[in-house]
C-alpha cells in the first residue's frame, strides 16, 4: 500500500485534478492520508494585459466540450485537511516546522504537488520518495511558463507533459516519464487544455506501475530515466510588447485558415510504389509511381496489400464527403500494380466508421480487423468469398476505444496486438500505444501487457502496416502524427 498526501491550493481545483484525486481514492493500491491546503495569501503571478487579452479571446473563440480548467469544489472522504501558511521568499514557498510535523505523522511515501509556489526547503524530503509533480511541457527544452504556450508560439511538432520528483531548481527535477501530443498550433487554450487531460492520464499509468513494481524497484528503473537530459530554457509570461506580436500573428494566422477552409479541401490519396531495392529506410523514388487518385467526392486511405494465387489486391478505407462513416473497398491490380478497374468494389460496410484494414493469412483462410474505435471494440473478420465478402468470427477487444489494431504471430507462438487506445473523447487517439498477447487467435482473450502503455508519444505510437523482419530484426511501421495527423511514417 503506497501512502499519499495531495498539496493544494485551495479545496475548489480543476477537474482534473479532481478526477484524479478521486480516482487515487478508489484504488485498492493507493492510501491518501491527507490533503494539505495553501492558507497563504494566493497571487496570480506576474502577465501582461495583453498576454490575457490574447488568453481570453483564444478561450472565447475555442470553447471546449470538456474544460479540464472548469473548477469544482473538492470534498476529501475521510481525510484529515492540513492547512499550511507557507513562509513565502520572492517566487518560493517554504514550509513551517509546525506543518512538516503534521505531514510527518501521516507517514507518506511520497506527496503529490497540484499548488504551491516553487517548493523548497525540509518538505522536499518529508515523505521518502520526495513530492510528485506534473510540468506542463518537455523539461528539456521548455522550463517555466506558461504551460504549453511556448511550443505554439515556436511552432514546435510536440507539447510534452513531465512527471518529476521536485528539487530545489525550478522544473529540473528528476523526471520519471513523459507524454508527447501533437501541438495544436492554432490554439494557445486547446493546446494547453489537451496537455493538462495527458497529465492526468500520465499519473495514472504512473501510478498504476508504481502499484505493482514497488516503489524502490519503480524509482530505481526510473529516477534515472533522463537523467543524461539537458534541462531546456527557463520561460516566463511574455510582454506587453510579444503579446501584441503574438495577438496580430494569432488573428492573421485565424483569418487565414478560415478562409483557406472555404476554398480548399482536404483529400486523402493512394501511391504505390514497385519494391525496387531492399532497403526500407531510404525513402527516394526508386521506381516510377502509381498515383490512385479518387473522384471528388470522396478519399481512398489506409491501403492495405494483399497477393493471393497469383492476383493483387488493394484493400482501401473510401469515405464518400456526404456520409458520416467510411467504408472498406478493394481495387484489383495487374502485374505493374495498375488498378484493372476504375473504382474499388465496396467489401463491407458497418453502422460504425471502418477504415484501416489490416488482412492476413491464416491456415486455410484470411482473416482482417478493420479500425473500428468508433464502436469500442477490435472486431476479427473471415473471409467467405475472397476478397469480397467478409462476416465477424469474433470481438478481440472491447471497452475502450482502440485505433489501427495490427496484429504479428510471434516464434514464440504468441499472437500480438498492437493498437493505439483511448478511455474517452478527451485523449488522444495517436499517442498511448498498447500491446495485448494471446496464445489462440480464435479462442482466448487477448490479455494485457503489464507495462501498457508501452509509448506515449505521438511521434511514433499508432501503427502503420504490418510488422516485418529485416535484416534479422523485427520492425514495426509507425505513424509519425506530428506536426500533423498523416505526416509521416517511422520504422
Amino acid at each position: 500500500m503506497i501512502r499519499i498526501g495531495i498539496l493544494l491550493d485551495d479545496l475548489n481545483i480543476p477537474i482534473w485534478v479532481e478526477e484524479l484525486i478521486r480516482w487515487f481514492e478508489e484504488q485498492e493500491g493507493i492510501d491518501l492520508r491527507f490533503v494539505v491546503v495553501n492558507n497563504g495569501v494566493q497571487s496570480s503571478g506576474r502577465s501582461s494585459f495583453i498576454y490575457r487579452l490574447l488568453r481570453r479571446l483564444d478561450q472565447k473563440m475555442l470553447q471546449l466540450p470538456n474544460d479540464p480548467s472548469k473548477k469544482v469544489q473538492l470534498n476529501p472522504k475521510g481525510v484529515e485537511v492540513i492547512r499550511v501558511e507557507p513562509i513565502r521568499k520572492k517566487f518560493s514557498d517554504y514550509f513551517p516546522e509546525e506543518a512538516l510535523n503534521s505531514i510527518q505523522a501521516h507517514q507518506p511515501d511520497l506527496l503529490i504537488r497540484f499548488g504551491f509556489r516553487i517548493l523548497r526547503g525540509k518538505i522536499l524530503s518529508v515523505a521518502p520518495h520526495g513530492i510528485l509533480s506534473l510540468h506542463h511541457g518537455d523539461t528539456a527544452a521548455y522550463r517555466g511558463g506558461p504551460p504549453a504556450f511556448w511550443e505554439v508560439v515556436r511552432k514546435e511538432p510536440v507539447t510534452a507533459v513531465s512527471l518529476q520528483v521536485l528539487t530545489e531548481t525550478l522544473d529540473a527535477g528528476d523526471v520519471l516519464a513523459k507524454t508527447f501530443l501533437r501541438t495544436d498550433q492554432t490554439s494557445f487554450y486547446r493546446n494547453q487544455q489537451k496537455i493538462y487531460w495527458a497529465g492526468k492520464q500520465l499519473y495514472q499509468d504512473q501510478l498504476l506501475e508504481l502499484s505493482k513494481k514497488g516503489l524502490d524497484l519503480y524509482f530505481k528503473e526510473n529516477k534515472n530515466k533522463f537523467a543524461d537530459e539537458i534541462k531546456g530554457h527557463l520561460y516566463r509570461n511574455p510582454s506587453n510588447f510579444k503579446s501584441f506580436q503574438l495577438l496580430c500573428g494569432y488573428l492573421l494566422r485565424t483569418a487565414t485558415r478560415r478562409i483557406k477552409a472555404k476554398l480548399q479541401y482536404e483529400q486523402w490519396q493512394v501511391v504505390i510504389q514497385k519494391k525496387h531495392q531492399p532497403d526500407i529506410y531510404h525513402s527516394e523514388k526508386t521506381h516510377k509511381q502509381i498515383e490512385l487518385i479518387p473522384p471528388a467526392d470522396r478519399i481512398w486511405a489506409d491501403p492495405c496489400l494483399i497477393t493471393k494465387d497469383g492476383e493483387h489486391y488493394l484493400f482501401i478505407e473510401e469515405k464518400l464527403n456526404a456520409s458520416k462513416n467510411a467504408h472498406l473497398s478493394v481495387f484489383r491490380l495487374n502485374k505493374d500494380g495498375q488498378p484493372v478497374d476504375k473504382m474499388p468494389e465496396k467489401i463491407l460496410e458497418e453502422p460504425f466508421h471502418l477504415s484501416y484494414p489490416f488482412i492476413f493469412e491464416g491456415k486455410d483462410s484470411h482473416f482482417m480487423v478493420p479500425e473500428s474505435g468508433d464502436a469500442g471494440k477490435v472486431i476479427l473478420y473471415e473471409s467467405t468469398n475472397f476478397p469480397y465478402n467478409w462476416k465477424p468470427l469474433r470481438i478481440l477487444l472491447e471497452g475502450a476505444q482502440y485505433y489501427d489494431a495490427t496484429l504479428y504471430h510471434h516464434t514464440d507462438g504468441y499472437w500480438y496486438l498492437f493498437c493505439t487506445q483511448k478511455s474517452d473523447d478527451r485523449f488522444s487517439a495517436d499517442a498511448y500505444l498498447h500491446l495485448y498477447y494471446s496464445k489462440d487467435l480464435l479462442n482466448d482473450a487477448f490479455q494485457p501487457h503489464p507495462m501498457n502503455p508501452i509509448l506515449t508519444d505521438v511521434r511514433g505510437a499508432r501503427p502503420a502496416g504490418a510488422l516485418f523482419i529485416q535484416e534479422g530484426k523485427l520492425i514495426r511501421p509507425a505513424q509519425c502524427c506530428a506536426p500533423r495527423y498523416g505526416y509521416g511514417i517511422y520504422f
